[in-house]
């Protein structure tokens, strides 16, 4: 089989941190093509990464450099129309987190993807990570047991806070604060985790508290967002995720189960011995998560199959965090 042809679309620190590379070490793929509204970045990272076509037009190079697949790498207003063009070209995409803006965008671009036979891939990261792995291994094997109870976290102290001085603080360009940020990736790893997105009812409460920490001329978002989601199936989950706070920075994702417990960061598992509750502590190897999200997009493909982390997936993030959105906006309770 011919290498698959890649392109990537917007080359900033993601692209050149996680995607370019991962895809040049597959040896089945041959990153042909990048695009970016920054004509000096784009020469600078083509010599870089050694790539020779390059495009200002991101529908351009989608016209001429006949490809198979691309990564979206761009602000996240940007996600709904870039992946809807580039699966009407015929190509699987790979779109950054969070899917887009809404959950009118985040529909339209999963139905575009069905109506083109293509594969549309969100890559959250995390339950790619050695930790996730791990443990979800445990949980398929019943180590856990039916899990009813789950807390999921991302903290980040007030003193950090001046890196979200781009885009990142601008309702219109990323859709939200803390929460379609960084808390997208708890939502998501707690649950795949437990195998359930079908949720009942959101609870949620958000905060703007530190707007001149952010050294930004605009700030429309949170940066505190804090939910009580309750799942179909009778499972409770408690989200938190920040920005800033005054407190020390954590992440954290716990698991509680009838036959056990578990933790990711560091990955534990608690069980009872003797009637006392014991902690071992898990080993696991220290991997790339975004190399086995490159090998599970390209696979996905080559094998003609949904990928992990699929759209459908991020759609249904999107719906959560949409409701909490919701809940905050209005102080109710949210009903799916």
């Amino acid at each position: 089989m011919r290498k698959i042809r890649y392109g990537i679309i917007g080359v900033g620190e993601i692209a050149q941190n996680n995607h370019i590379p991962a895809f040049q070490n597959l040896s089945d793929v041959e990153v042909v093509a990048i695009s970016d509204i920054d004509k000096e970045r784009l020469e600078k990272v083509s010599r870089k990464f050694n790539i020779s076509q390059t495009f200002s037009d991101y529908k351009e190079m989608l016209s001429k450099s006949s490809l198979d697949a691309v990564s979206i790498c761009t602000p996240v207003f940007l996600h709904c129309q870039q992946t809807i063009d580039a699966l009407n070209a015929g190509c699987h995409v790979l779109c950054e987190k969070p899917i887009a803006l809404n959950v009118e965008e985040a529909e339209a671009m999963v139905e575009t993807a069905r109506k083109n036979k293509k594969n549309l891939m969100i890559p959250f990261r995390f339950q790619f990570s050695s930790e996730a792995q791990t443990v979800k291994g445990l949980i398929n094997k019943g180590e856990l047991g039916s899990i009813y109870y789950v807390k999921s976290g991302w903290i980040r102290d007030k003193t950090t806070f001046r890196e979200k001085k781009t885009w990142f603080t601008r309702k219109e360009i990323s859709g939200g604060g803390c929460l379609i940020d960084i808390g997208v990736y708890m939502i998501d790893v707690a649950l795949w985790l437990i195998g359930s997105f079908d949720v009942f009812s959101v609870s949620a409460s958000t905060y703007q508290k530190f707007p001149n920490r952010a050294g930004t001329e605009i700030y429309d978002v949170e940066d505190l967002a804090s939910a009580f989601i309750r799942l179909k199936n009778g499972t409770t989950m408690f989200l938190e995720t920040s920005w800033a706070l005054n407190t020390e920075p954590k992440m954290y994702v716990t698991l509680c189960g009838e036959k056990g417990g578990a933790d990711l960061y560091p990955p534990k598992i608690y069980k009872e011995v003797d009637g006392k509750i014991t902690a071992q502590q898990l080993e696991v190897l220290k991997e790339d998560p975004f190399e086995r999200i490159a090998e599970e997009f390209i696979s996905s493909i080559k094998e003609k199959r949904e990928p992990t982390a699929n759209g459908r997936e991020g759609l249904e993030v999107m719906r959560i965090i949409e409701a909490i959105y919701t809940s905050a906006r209005e102080n109710r309770e949210l009903y799916f």
